[in-house]
């Protein structure tokens, strides 16, 4: 361990840096609790031993500056006190101490409480390592997510698909895609995997996978054509019930199916917000969208669905419910009126701008740029 001792009886800190060095530690003393500071800023310690009565700063102001400061690294601090009584040492302990040692001191004892203290730096560190490399997963595994959603812009066929993707913690519950499956069919969803980090984005991963029509045995191909929306929420109701017994996981899902010859879109909602749909002709903004259940929550889930004529110029929004329950510093939430009236403010302007600005709204609500729920914004124009 290399130790810093501060003492300003010079014998003390004479005979307590020879038993340090005889038990193998490297040792730094000094007189004051002035110097210590100084050379905390320049140098890591494991342990520091101080002693409570010191002139000008004493142990306890040296404590509290230290543990104020956050340090790089955590320093084990034993306190040297000659106060009796349980209440001194009780308050060392609630200032930021980890232990004490009573003068005069005992040999041993001292060395016990060095030792205590080294296997709890030991644990401590690493546990820091397991910290850091859980971080480090995560963050691979977020690269990977980025890789694979799709690019900020994609155009498909005559349509448009415009997006802002923001996860709240490193990897996130919400995947989003758009699939082109012949010249006549275009596929789109979001969905939402309850909770974040590893466990939501295993999930996420899984569902990205299965909703792609061209793997083989899809669960989106039915009698070799693409699912209904109704057959493909039935497969993955089926496909997910054990998530029932666990009710702490279960998704939401928005997924739409267009077919071009017939400008008609096919959706269905599984307990995801209800989507924003922009009629160019009629100059409104309306959600589409009612009462439904997540899936993989109860045994007898309730889907909506319905099928939209489409015209050139039209305008859908599909959203996480990070966005309309986002909070405030007040902890009001955004809410879904609050999204339409932003997005109704920009449906003259390029349907990227209109996202933008609804970025920068939510950003301005919440009054900082990180979220407790994943952000997903997705808009689809289409000609």
């Amino acid at each position: 361990m290399n130790i810093l001792l501060v003492d300003d009886d010079e014998n003390v800190t004479i005979l307590l840096k020879n038993y340090l060095i005889q038990w193998g530690h490297f040792v730094t003393s000094l007189n004051s609790a002035e110097e210590a500071l100084t050379i905390l800023k320049k140098q890591d310690f494991d342990i520091l031993i101080c002693d409570w009565m010191m002139p000008e700063m004493n142990g306890i102001e040296l404590i509290q500056i230290i543990r104020s400061s956050l340090l790089d690294t955590y320093l084990y601090i034993i306190l040297l006190t000659s106060l009796e009584g349980k209440d001194s040492l009780i308050k060392g302990i609630e200032l930021g101490a980890d232990d004490f040692i009573s003068k005069p001191f005992n040999k041993e004892e001292l060395k016990v409480r060095i030792h205590a203290g080294a296997r709890i730096l030991k644990l401590q560190r690493e546990l820091e390592q397991k910290n850091e490399n859980f971080r480090l997963d995560l963050e691979s595994a977020a690269e990977l997510q980025f890789s694979i959603l799709p690019s900020t812009t994609k155009s498909i066929a005559g349509l448009d698909f415009k997006f802002r993707f923001i996860p709240s913690f490193y990897i996130a519950g919400d995947v989003f895609n758009f699939i082109e499956y012949n010249p006549n069919e275009i596929i789109f969803y979001t969905l939402d995997v309850s909770g974040h980090g590893a466990r939501a984005a295993m999930l996420s991963f899984t569902l990205y996978n299965l909703l792609n029509p061209f793997i083989e045995n899809s669960i989106l191909i039915h009698d070799n054509k693409l699912a209904s929306p109704e057959k493909l929420f039935e497969r993955l109701q089926t496909r997910f019930e054990k998530l029932i017994l666990d009710q702490t996981q279960y998704f939401t899902l928005a997924f739409g199916i267009y077919s071009i010859d017939k400008q008609e879109l096919r959706f269905g909602i599984a307990g995801h917000p209800a989507l924003l749909f922009y009629s160019k002709e009629n100059q409104t903004l309306e959600f589409k969208g009612g009462e439904s259940s997540p899936i993989g929550l109860v045994s007898s889930p309730l889907f909506y669905f319905e099928n939209l004529k489409i015209d050139s110029g039209d305008r859908l929004y599909l959203y996480s419910d990070g966005v309309v329950e986002c909070k405030n510093s007040e902890g009001k939430q955004y809410t879904r009126e609050n999204l339409k009236k932003e997005l109704a403010y920009h449906t003259k302007q390029p349907i990227e701008y209109g996202i933008d600005c609804l970025t920068s709204k939510l950003n301005e609500f919440k009054g900082k740029d990180t979220f407790e729920d994943d952000i997903t914004m997705v808009g689809v124009e289409f000609w």
